[in-house]
């Protein structure tokens, strides 16, 4: 069996945006409202690269911490 793909958090959440901005578009009454609707979804794109960044820095973070403790419980038992 084949596995499903897994889409990435961020193509979702930036698809999310590409469609609220259209949407906002089209139904634009005003040009005030435009304006703050696209500073809106600027926000929420900035906010989903930022959590994305956070993510891999996280899973930096854990991989160092796993790497440092098996290196710790080498050279205790080699002092043993």
């Amino acid at each position: 069996m084949k596995k499903s793909p897994i889409v990435h958090p961020l193509v979702s959440q930036l698809s999310f945006a590409i469609f609220a901005l259209a949407v906002l578009w089209l139904f634009a009454t005003d040009k005030e409202m435009l304006v703050v609707g696209n500073a809106l979804v600027l926000v929420y794109v900035v906010y989903a690269l930022a959590s994305c960044v956070v993510r891999v820095k996280d899973k930096r973070e854990l991989k160092k911490k796993k790497v440092s403790r098996k290196g710790n419980i080498s050279q205790v038992s080699k002092k043993s």
